[in-house]
């Protein structure tokens, strides 16, 4: 019953009491089935839900985690084996992988092996079975497209010094070492390939045939629009890693014209997407339109997020730079102090 009220309360958006109901549903599986039940670990898998939506990624990922490890237990020792009277079907161990991997994303451990290997293992079920269910082909383009992002900020943590040697793991699960900067080209090449991946499996399977951007009754969006401009956004960033910044405007405007057209909700990802354009306008010596993305990109922070988040300080350092260089100094001061104001704040005087 206490299971059942916390998914309950769920379903209606209030994840602060289902974790209440879960948390105590989850105790009462242990004394009665056991720790290591398999009933534990449903209750598990939904509190880590739960604490997702309330963007509490930490414990999302150690309740997933505890309950990926139940699963691990339970799994058949025939492993093409999709159901079992007692253990985890195929299609539940591999989402309990993928949602552990998005949580350590959702963390910024891009480079925590775990986050790969947990990614491949989700896709390799996801495909193994996509013939027999249209789902299964979505829950593989999921993790593609988790992939890219992966190997993208893998790609820009290496760096690109030609003098430094890396070692990375390749396509056929042998390390090499390598320059920083090849390794680099490897890892954002490798997140290319992920991300064109999962669009084939988008723009056949999620999108309707006659529009990418459907629509539901009451003419609110359904996925396909934010969906898409999730992927034009990441596909402009991995262009521009890879030198390309011209080829990755394209990709940027048309993601951030989605997102600004599709509620208050997305308009702090247009701000993100008006930031990168504004570095790649900088990068490009076109401080005219630097200067006119960072201003935006400004305008939609202050309003989504205050006046005090770093994000507002790192817009405000950019614009300050850019005007100390038009020899703008008053105007350049002005917003070196707010962001200097803005850092202290949010990260303290001894953050260096």
């Amino acid at each position: 019953i206490y299971h059942t009220l916390g998914l309950s309360r769920a379903a209606c958006n209030e994840h602060d009491r289902a974790i209440r109901y879960l948390l105590t549903a989850l105790r009462y599986a242990r004394r009665s089935h056991g720790v290591d039940s398999m009933r534990a670990a449903d209750i598990l898998y939904d509190a880590g839900t739960s604490y997702w939506y309330m963007n509490e990624y930490e414990k999302a990922c150690e309740f997933w985690s505890a309950c990926l490890q139940i699963r691990i237990l339970h799994q058949p020792d025939d492993d093409v084996s999709r159901t079992t009277d007692s253990g985890p079907t195929e299609f539940e161990f591999a989402k309990t992988l993928f949602n552990v991997a998005a949580s350590h994303c959702a963390m910024g451990r891009y480079t925590d092996p775990r986050t790969t290997a947990c990614l491949e293992d989700a896709r390799k079920v996801f495909l193994q079975y996509s013939d027999d269910e249209e789902g299964y082909y979505l829950e593989a383009a999921n993790c593609s497209f988790y992939l890219a992002l992966v190997h993208y900020y893998r790609g820009l943590a290496v760096g690109n010094n030609p003098n430094t040697l890396v070692r990375i793991e390749t396509e056929d699960d042998v390390y090499e070492e390598m320059t920083a900067e090849l390794a680099r080209v490897k890892l954002l090449e490798s997140a290319s390939k992920h991300l064109q991946e999962a669009g084939t499996i988008y723009q056949s399977r999620w999108y309707s045939t006659t529009s990418a951007f459907s629509e539901d009754k009451d003419g609110a969006p359904t996925g396909g629009p934010i969906l898409k401009a999730h992927y034009l956004y990441l596909q402009g960033s991995i262009v521009n890693a890879l030198g390309k910044p011209r080829r990755a405007i394209g990709s940027f405007a048309h993601a951030c014209h989605i997102y600004k057209s599709n509620g208050d909700t997305y308009l702090v990802y247009a701000a993100s997407v008006l930031y990168a354009m504004g570095q790649l306008y900088t990068n490009l010596q076109d401080d005219s339109l630097a200067l006119k993305c960072f201003n935006e990109s400004l305008q939609l922070r202050q309003k989504q997020l205050g006046g005090d988040h770093g994000a507002v300080g790192t817009a405000l350092f950019e614009l300050a730079n850019i005007h100390a260089r038009l020899n703008n100094y008053s105007i350049g001061i002005d917003m070196f102090q707010e962001a200097l104001r803005i850092r202290l704040l949010t990260s303290g005087k001894d953050s260096a």
